[in-house]
């Protein structure tokens, strides 16, 4: 062991003794060390007190905050520095991490180089901004731990937490608005006032809004609502108010909101809005005919269909009026819309008769004294033809009968000479001669059978056979009588 090591001149004069044992010597002389390098274990000298700010306060808006650490650096020369390591903690006041502020789970551990006179020390948070209109909100943070290097770091107690305040800086305009957008004109077709309470931005809790009338209000058909509630989380309420049939047109009702009870409180931008009714009818349903011809035969029926431009709001019948050869048609029964459809259509069947006629036409509208309001007839389509097809035919006009043309010879036929034919034809006439020269001649020997008696004139229709023996002889007899 080299003895140059030792640390501790009193421990040298013990390893002496035990080296160089002195015989009878109770007490221990100086040993001198002159000559020996002594060492001592060195002890951190530079001291950090962390103490954090009570609290602090910070805008929704601001995007983050900065957290502050007081520092008192006592260290032994101007020039040291000094890294330090701090453990944190939050914990929700009316906050909820990571939905207001965070990700915490990045500002746990902070890290942090002091320098000599170094007075402050911050780490941010991250704030978020949900823009929702609330009250304030409040979390902590707490120096769980501090560790460094060569350096002694404490945390001055009661001064390890600091109060974190998110002052909300949203802002809600409310606004009043014509629910239908016809900027407070309540149509003809239209039986209800309907007004949006609207909100720039949603509310933390709900919010109760309320409502004033003024003016005519005999047009509502009941009472109408006093107040209306936007819902937590919610930025439009729409208010239906049925109004009264057969109203006058021309009167006017303001509608006043106000919403002083709320905390935070409301500003509403636009807190009135006037209606007025009015005959004008908005955005009408128009009905016309889908087609603008339809043809049908004697006998038969066929369907004017009628169209609607949009879905009928309700319910109703319609009919037709015919005008021209009304005479030559049935009209089936009306014509039934509902609540919603697009399409409908009459029966009409053409009468049959045993005439011949033509141009028999027939002109339909629309009859529109059943329509409600809010429905008209739509200009373009208003009008609609139908042609009658006669059944029974003029004889003037009685279709040509059309012989159809010889089956088409083959090839093998069409090939024949024309000279054929008219050997046939020569023979087939030649056998007819032969024919009429036969019945001639049956007639000649019919008229030689019989002969006159005496000078009445009458004949004697005994044949010649049975009057003389010889055949012959009686014919020539019979033409000698005969010519002379």
């Amino acid at each position: 062991m080299d003895v140059r090591s030792l640390t501790s001149p009193f421990l040298l004069v013990l390893l002496l003794e035990q080296v160089f044992p002195v015989e009878g010597q109770t007490t221990v002389d100086f040993v001198s060390t002159e000559g020996f390098e002594t060492t001592q274990e060195s002890q951190p000298t530079n001291v950090i007190n962390l103490s954090l700010r009570s609290s602090l306060s910070v805008l929704e808006s601001a995007a983050f905050v900065q957290i502050f650490i007081d520092v008192i650096a006592n260290f032994d020369s101007a020039s040291d520095v000094e890294t330090i390591l701090c453990e944190f903690s939050f914990t929700d006041g009316s906050t909820s991490g990571n939905s207001d502020y965070g990700p915490v789970v990045n500002l746990r551990s902070q890290t942090f180089n002091i320098a000599a006179g170094t007075s402050v020390v911050s780490f941010v948070i991250q704030i978020r901004n949900d823009q929702i209109v609330e009250t304030d909100e409040t979390f902590h943070v707490t120096l769980t731990a501090s560790s460094g290097t060569d350096v002694i770091v404490t945390a001055i107690t009661g001064m390890t937490s600091t109060t974190v305040t998110i002052q909300d800086d949203d802002t809600a305009v409310i606004s009043i608005t014509d629910g239908t957008g016809n900027g407070g004109l309540i149509p003809q077709n239209s039986n209800q006032l309907v007004f949006r309470v609207s909100s720039s931005n949603a509310f933390q809790d709900d919010v109760t809004i309320d409502l004033q009338y003024s003016g005519y209000a005999d047009i509502f058909s009941g009472n109408p609502p006093s107040s209306i509630v936007l819902p937590a989380g919610s930025t439009s309420q729409t208010i239906v108010i049925p109004l009264v049939s057969g109203r006058n047109e021309g009167r006017q009702v303001t509608v006043t909101a106000t919403a002083s009870s709320n905390n935070p409180p409301v500003t509403i931008s636009q807190p009135s809005l006037t209606f007025t009714t009015s005959n004008t009818i908005v955005n009408p349903v128009r009905i016309g005919f889908s087609s603008s011809s339809y043809v049908v035969t004697e006998g038969e029926t066929t369907r004017i269909q009628l169209s609607a431009s949009s879905p009928v709001p309700v319910t109703f019948q319609t009919g037709l009026v015919a005008s021209g050869n009304v005479n030559e048609i049935v009209i089936g029964n009306t014509a039934t819309f509902t609540t919603g459809q697009l399409i409908t259509s009459i029966p009409v069947t053409a009468i049959p008769d045993s005439f011949p006629e033509s141009g028999e036409i027939v002109v339909f509208s629309i009859d529109p004294s059943t329509f409600p309001n809010g429905i008209i007839v739509d200009p373009n389509s208003a009008t609609a033809t139908l042609v009658i097809i006669d059944a029974t035919p003029s004889p003037r006009t009685q279709p040509i009968v059309v012989v159809p043309p010889f089956p088409t010879v083959p090839s093998t036929v069409a090939t024949t000479p024309r000279l054929a034919y008219i050997i046939v034809g020569v023979v087939i006439g030649l056998l007819s001669l032969v024919f009429i020269i036969l019945c001639v001649a049956c007639c000649c020997l019919y008229f030689a059978s019989v002969r006159p008696i005496g000078s009445t004139g009458s004949y004697d229709v005994t044949p010649y056979e049975i009057r003389h023996p010889n055949f012959r002889f009686a014919r020539k007899r019979y033409i000698d009588d005969f010519y002379f």
